[in-house]
C-alpha cells in the first residue's frame, strides 16, 4: 500500500481496498517512508504492517515498537540493512518483526550480487551476528509470510536447505529443495524446461531503436529550466523534487 496519504486521509478508494483486503485475509503490505508518530499510527491502524521504506535507525526503532514488521532491504538505489544492525544492537532481544528483502533490483544485479545471500553479507558486514542474520532470514521471513513449513530445519518441515561454505561470505555449496539436491557451488543440476509467456511478450515495451543519452536530455531553448526530479538522500531514501 504505497499511498499512505491516502490511507491516513480516509480516501473512500484507499479503504475499500484495505477492505477487500481484510476480508480476504491477506498480508497487507505497507510503503511508508518516514511516517512517525500519530500517522504511523492511523497507517497501521488501516491495516498494512509492513514497511521496506526506512530512513534512517531511530524511524526503523520506532516501528519495530508498534509491531510493524520492518523489512530492512538491498536495491539498486539505497540499502538499510546496516541501519537494521545498528537497530537490533541497541534491543536486548531479537524481534521477531524484523526480516530482509530485495526491492527494485535488476536481473543483471541478482546475477552478480545475489538475492537474500548478499542481504546475509552486508548485514554480517555491518556488525549482525551471523547466525541472527541467519534467523532474520529464514524464519522470521517464512512466519512473516505465514509460510508455516519453512524456516526453520525441524521434523515435519519442507526440506528447503542450503549448505554454505562459511558465515561471512554465504556462498552456496549445496542447494536442497523439498528434500531433493538442485544446486551444488553455483551450478544447476535439474533441468528446468524453457517456458514462454505469451502475454508478457504482448504487453511490454518495445523499443525500435537503442537508446542513447540524447534521448534523456531535458530540451529547452531556456538558459534555466525548472524540471521534476527525484532526489537521492544519503542513499537510504528518495524524494520528489523540482530543480
Amino acid at each position: 500500500v504505497m499511498d499512505y496519504p491516502g490511507v491516513i486521509g480516509g480516501r473512500e478508494r484507499m479503504l475499500s481496498i484495505l477492505q477487500a483486503a481484510r476480508a480476504k485475509k491477506t498480508l497487507i503490505c505497507g510503503h511508508c517512508p518516514q511516517l512517525r508518530g500519530a500517522e504511523l499510527q492511523a497507517y497501521l491502524a488501516a491495516g498494512p504492517d509492513s514497511d521496506h521504506e526506512i530512513f534512517d535507525a531511530g524511524e526503523m526503532l520506532e516501528k519495530i515498537r508498534t509491531g510493524m514488521t520492518v523489512e530492512a532491504h538491498e536495491s539498486f538505489h539505497s540499502s538499510n540493512i546496516a541501519e537494521l544492525a545498528e537497530t537490533l544492537a541497541r534491543l536486548p532481544l531479537l524481534p521477531p518483526n524484523v526480516t530482509f528483502c530485495i526491492d527494485d533490483l535488476p536481473a543483471q544485479s541478482l546475477l552478480e550480487l545475489g538475492h537474500i545471500d548478499n542481504c546475509l553479507r552486508v548485514a554480517v558486514r555491518a556488525g549482525m551476528d551471523p547466525v541472527v542474520a541467519l534467523r532474520i532470514a529464514a524464519q522470521h521471513a517464512a512466519a512473516r509470510c505465514r509460510l508455516h513449513d519453512l524456516g526453520v530445519v525441524a521434523p515435519g518441515k519442507t526440506a528447503d536447505l542450503v549448505l554454505w561454505q562459511d558465515l561471512q561470505g554465504f556462498q552456496a555449496e549445496w542447494v536442497i529443495c523439498d528434500g531433493q539436491v538442485t544446486a551444488n557451488r553455483g551450478r544447476m543440476l535439474l533441468h528446468i524446461p524453457a517456458r514462454r509467456h505469451p502475454l508478457e511478450e504482448r504487453q511490454t515495451v518495445k523499443l525500435f531503436s537503442r537508446p542513447t543519452a540524447a534521448d534523456f536530455s531535458i530540451k529547452s531553448s531556456a538558459i534555466e529550466q525548472r524540471v521534476n526530479a527525484i532526489e537521492s538522500l544519503d542513499g537510504l531514501a528518495n524524494r520528489f523534487t523540482v530543480l
